[in-house]
């Protein structure tokens, strides 16, 4: 199972358990 799919599975999960979830991307950079 890739990264994407976990995270979509563990979404869905969290879904039907009556939660709210949502995937966000992004990065944190020191200079």
């Amino acid at each position: 199972m890739t990264q994407r799919e976990t995270a979509i599975s563990i979404i869905r999960r969290l879904h039907e358990a009556g939660y709210e979830a949502f995937l966000v991307g992004g990065c944190v950079r020191d200079e």
